[in-house]
């Protein structure tokens, strides 16, 4: 048999391809099969554990909405002012204290407020018309009769004259008083509205109490108030519940300071030391001040809750 031609050779298919890198041609690898050991995976070629989710809200972009108003939102307090918070015993927290640099701009702040201004004017006023009251009253509680209490606590101290050191407590008090709430008018107007209340529970206690004077009474008696009030007449049956000390304790709260305080403390015992030493009031009368004080203060601080802009206690 003859050779057969030589067939013209037809080149494979495949071999027209352009050779293809070794890696492109194995399987897909790990990421883990690159040497680097700064990629996804450590040193020993297993893959790092992807770090867990936090709670949703610790992702960017998610934060928890605040209910507190933002800094741009909030009321920006006047030049001077500084916010601190005080008086924790008292139901609310307070939002601002101001503590203006003078006198003259603490009252140039707060006579720039229109229901400021309205009670400056209508305090004084009916305070007077209070006071004026008063006077009327308690010549008519020294003309009616009253009961004896038995009072073991006077029983036990021998009187003793101390009507100098009362007065001058009182009157110290009351000037030391106006010398610190000059820096805070809105806290001495409500003040003057606290002690026009307390007046007014006085009266009305009185009026349904009526005392006769302790055995053994030294009459106190004060000039202010003979001269001013009830024309020279020593007022003896004016007795529940003691007024100085009522006073004093009333402006022991009114105090803006620790310091103010605790001076007025000290000089609210010694008031009800003297009188009860005197034997010018029943032990309870002396008592109970106190608690009339903290009624008449509480019963302003509630009417003001919603008071100048926005504080609770205005300063």
């Amino acid at each position: 048999m003859g050779d057969r031609p030589n067939a013209p050779r037809t080149k494979n298919p495949g071999s027209s391809l352009p050779s293809l890198p070794s890696a492109s041609r194995s399987s897909p690898s790990s990421p883990c099969s690159s040497s680097s050991a700064s990629g996804p995976c450590g040193e020993s070629g297993r893959p790092r554990p992807r770090p867990r989710p936090g709670p949703p809200y610790s992702r960017p972009g998610r934060r928890r909405a605040s209910t507190q108003p933002s800094d741009s939102r909030r009321p920006r307090a006047p030049a001077g002012a500084k916010r601190v918070v005080i008086d924790r015993h008292m139901t609310d927290t307070l939002d601002v204290l101001r503590r203006p640099s003078s006198v003259a701009a603490a009252w140039r702040e707060a006579w720039s407020e229109q229901r400021f201004r309205a009670e400056a004017v209508i305090t004084p006023v009916a305070l007077v018309a209070v006071l004026a009251v008063m006077a009327r009253f308690l010549t008519w509680v020294e003309r009616r009769p009253g009961v004896l209490l038995p009072d073991p606590v006077l029983a036990l101290i021998p009187p003793r004259d101390m009507t100098w050191l009362t007065f001058g407590l009182v009157y110290v008090g009351l000037l030391t008083a106006l010398a610190v709430l000059l820096r805070h008018p809105r806290r001495l107007v409500l003040g003057a509205q606290a002690y026009a209340v307390m007046v007014l529970f006085r009266m009305a206690v009185m009026a349904v109490t009526p005392l006769e004077a302790p055995p053994r009474m030294l009459p106190l008696q004060d000039p202010l108030v003979q001269v001013v009030g009830t024309g020279g007449e020593v007022l003896t049956r004016d007795l529940f519940f003691s007024g100085h000390t009522a006073t004093l304790a009333l402006l022991t709260m009114l105090a803006p300071g620790r310091f103010s305080r605790r001076f007025f403390l000290v000089c609210t015992a010694l008031v009800a030391i003297c009188v009860l030493w005197q034997h010018v009031h029943y032990t309870v009368d002396v008592l109970v001040a106190p608690f009339f004080a903290f009624a008449s203060r509480e019963l302003v601080f509630r009417l003001h809750r919603r008071g100048w802009r926005g504080t609770h206690w205005p300063e």
